[in-house]
């Protein structure tokens, strides 16, 4: 009797000490998550290109190729915006559409938005939103998406990070479409997590402009109400 009685209380005290430990944990990841977040309105937000891959273009046999289903010449793929060019081209223009697109429907919401141009120096101040168009590859992992035949998956995530150059910027405070968080990139600050919205951005690799506009629109209000709930916005 004396014996159940002690296994008894070992069980309710490892219990109390599993819940301890639990809500310790959960409190500092909490506050290291509070630690990242802004408390007052950016004086910019710029928006970066989003990382995107163009495949190298192979000749095939029997495909659709320059000169007919059967002619040969170099493979060209009908690409997002409708148009027939290489894959390098279909990503940048793919690239370029979602950030002018982001951009404007930000400074719509009033938001003091401007783009950050490939080749600028890092801005050291102001919010920058920046992020990758990414695909699973064959190990069912996340990686960067290429556009181009034959590679990869027919879809694309697109994630977002949202990053304070002001206090953090090497972390990013926000990030969109992915469950992923900051200490698991490398390079990122282990201590510092961002606030990981539930929100998820997919585009297929032959996604129209209307397509592309949508998916910014997503983006821009999924980041509106971020700024509302934690009271950057009324």
């Amino acid at each position: 009797m004396k014996l159940r009685s002690a296994i008894r209380s070992i069980m309710v005290l490892s219990a109390v000490l599993i819940y301890a430990s639990a809500c310790g944990a959960a409190q500092s990841k909490q506050s290291a998550t509070a630690g990242l977040q802004p408390t007052a309105m950016p004086e910019v937000i710029y928006v970066a290109d989003f990382g995107i891959d163009g495949g190298e273009v192979k000749e095939e046999t029997g495909l659709l190729v320059d000169g007919g289903p059967l002619g040969g010449g170099r493979m060209q793929r009908f690409n997002p915006l409708h148009r027939r060019e290489s894959p390098e081209l279909t990503a940048a223009r793919l690239v370029s559409l979602l950030a002018d697109s982001l951009t404007q429907d930000l400074k719509n919401y009033g938001l003091p938005a401007r783009r950050l141009w490939l080749g600028l120096v890092q801005p050291g101040r102001g919010w920058v939103i920046s992020g990758q168009f990414l695909e699973v590859d064959e190990g069912n992992r996340l990686r960067r998406a290429v556009i181009g035949f034959g590679y990869g998956a027919t879809e694309m995530q697109i994630e977002v990070q949202v990053t304070n150059m002001n206090t953090h910027p090497g972390t990013p405070f926000l990030t969109l479409g992915s469950s992923t968080g900051s200490g698991d990139r490398p390079g990122a600050a282990v201590t510092l997590n961002p606030y990981v919205a539930a929100a998820k951005f997919v585009l297929a690799k032959n996604a129209s402009e209307r397509d592309v506009t949508h998916a910014a629109s997503n983006i821009a209000a999924e980041i509106v109400k971020y700024m509302k709930a934690h009271g950057l916005l009324p």
